[in-house]
């Protein structure tokens, strides 16, 4: 009985593990299909810099300005 039980567990965790990593090649994939009107600066950049953000949170907030900041110095960033 605790054996088909384990089995069954790791049924359902290999189960989560492959669904997670589909879902994490589809976020990747996403990611490269950005429309123009969200990148700032240098399309060809060496470095991307992405962001998510909650526009109701103080931390995320602050870090607009700086994070342009640094884009603004550094035109080598996407």
């Amino acid at each position: 009985m605790i054996f088909r039980i384990f089995i069954g567990l790791i049924i359902v965790l290999a189960g989560f593990f492959v669904y997670d990593s589909i879902v994490m090649n589809m976020t990747k994939s996403a990611m490269h299909d950005v429309p123009e009107a969200f990148i700032f600066e240098n399309p060809e950049a060496d470095i991307t810099v992405v962001e998510y953000m909650d526009y109701q949170c103080p931390q995320c907030q602050g870090l607009h300005p700086v994070l342009m900041r640094a884009i603004a110095r550094d035109g080598r960033v996407r």
